[in-house]
């Protein structure tokens, strides 16, 4: 997930140009047609320019060579937005099957690290935020090592396997909070007084 997060992100060009990742000079995806509308551009373009169906080439290549920059560029954008729309449902269902279990506690993976706190995730597929204020110490955030250090020696570390406790659920922010507990004695990491749901806007 590191390394997907440092590339660039992919979109459909017109252009002929080295793939990043392959190294190919030469390459397409095909999956499809059902899937992508990038797949059906191809799959015309196969049936005209290599299996021979076009009745005009001269025509139907100026006609591809005049489309292609703007279905390039539009696939592109559409291909972001249900990417971003997949996330928003997958986070507002997330949600509302967890608005009930506020309390309760679940195994989980720390899987994201930032400044103000972690991203973990439950065995369920489930992600959810432990805001660094909810820890029982002061943490300094080491990240070209990706890890928290605490004043008494207390580590967190991408990858650690932690148990957590859900705090909050905000339906509007499609958000939920959780606290850590001490897997040793099964006592919570802190009592969680500094805790205070942010204010909650109107769904």
């Amino acid at each position: 997930m590191i390394l997907l997060r440092a590339m660039q992100k992919a979109k459909y060009s017109e252009a002929l140009s080295i793939h990043y990742g392959l190294g190919a000079r030469y390459y397409t995806h095909f999956t499809s047609p059902i899937r992508r509308y990038p797949d059906l551009i191809l799959h015309r373009m196969i049936h005209r320019f290599v299996l021979g169906e076009s009745s005009d080439y001269k025509k139907d290549a100026y006609h591809f060579e005049s489309i292609l920059p703007e279905v390039a560029q539009h696939t592109s954008d559409q291909e972001r937005k249900a990417i971003q729309l997949e996330r928003d449902v997958s986070k507002l269902k997330s949600c509302e099957y967890m608005q009930d279990k506020i309390g309760h506690s679940y195994k989980a993976i720390i899987s994201q690290m930032m400044p103000s706190g972690m991203f973990v995730k439950l065995s369920n597929g489930i992600e959810g935020f432990v805001p660094l204020r909810v820890l029982d110490d002061y943490y300094m955030y080491d990240e070209a090592n990706l890890t928290f250090v605490g004043n008494r020696g207390k580590r967190y570390r991408l990858g650690d396997t932690i148990k957590v406790e859900l705090l909050d659920v905000d339906l509007a922010q499609k958000k939920m909070d959780f606290g850590i507990v001490d897997k040793k004695n099964n006592k919570k990491v802190t009592k969680y007084e500094n805790y205070r749901p942010k204010q909650k806007g109107k769904a």
